[in-house]
């Protein structure tokens, strides 16, 4: 979430960070269907701020997320 060149609201981010971080512990734990719900509420919350932001994102060279890189595709 780092990486992103648009800010999210205080209120979003707290939520989103809590999301993360227990999608991350449901992974680990194998319990992948309660992780699946938690990552869905997460893009739930980021979805309007990367369509509100797509052009700035189709122009980046590279997107990074959760330490994955994504590149333009031509």
């Amino acid at each position: 979430m780092a990486d992103f060149d648009f800010e999210v609201s205080e209120a979003d981010s707290k939520q989103l960070k809590q999301l993360y971080e227990e999608s991350l512990a449901l992974n680990k734990k194998e319990e992948l269907e309660k992780a699946e719900e938690k990552w869905d509420a997460f893009h739930k919350i980021l979805d309007p701020y990367i369509k509100a932001n797509e052009e700035i994102l189709i122009s980046a060279s590279k997107l990074t997320i959760n330490g994955q890189e994504y590149f333009p595709q031509h």
